[in-house]
Parts: C-alpha cells; structure tokens; sequence
C-alpha cells in the first residue's frame, strides 16, 4: 500500500487521510497507473489532464472509483486501455 504525501492528492479533490491512501492505491501502477507514488505527481499529461476532470466531479472520489470499476471491467475482457485512452483523447468526454 502505498503513503501519499499530505495534502498532494487532496488538491484534485480526493480525501485525506484513510481516503487518500484509497485514492494513491487505485490511481497508482496497481490501479489505473496515472500517479506516480514515489514522485507525488501524476505518471504524464494526459494523466494530469484526467486527474483535473475527475477533480470537478461533485465528489472526485466517487468518480474515481467508478472510473477504477469502468477499467477493471475492461479488464476482465481482454480491452484494458479503451476508457483511459478515450478519456485521454476526448475533452468532452473527460
């Protein structure tokens, strides 16, 4: 399980504490690799531009388990980047 930072994560909107090691293990290279837990950064742009999106979200940490829920679907199936890389290429369905 990985430690974020105080406060690193808690500025795209995501709980701290308990919520925010939650938030670190599914959008970490176990989960849906868009941050980098040694860095306290997201993994790249298109990463950081995802991280913004589910920031504005009502609550950003329900959208970020749907979205972990969305991808670990398309895992199941064989299709395991279809949702990240269509996020990452479409700002409107961002």
């Amino acid at each position: 399980m990985t430690r974020p930072a105080r406060g690193r994560l808690a500025r795209y909107g995501f709980a701290e504490g308990d919520g925010a090691t939650r938030a670190a293990d599914l959008l970490g290279p176990d989960g849906l690799d868009l941050w980098r837990p040694e860095a306290q950064e997201p993994a790249d742009e298109p990463a950081a531009e995802l991280l913004t999106a589910l920031s504005r979200a009502a609550d950003p940490d329900l959208a970020l388990r749907q979205l972990h829920r969305l991808v670990e679907s398309e895992r199941r199936t064989g299709d395991e980047a279809a949702v990240r890389d269509a996020l990452a290429a479409d700002p409107g369905l961002r």
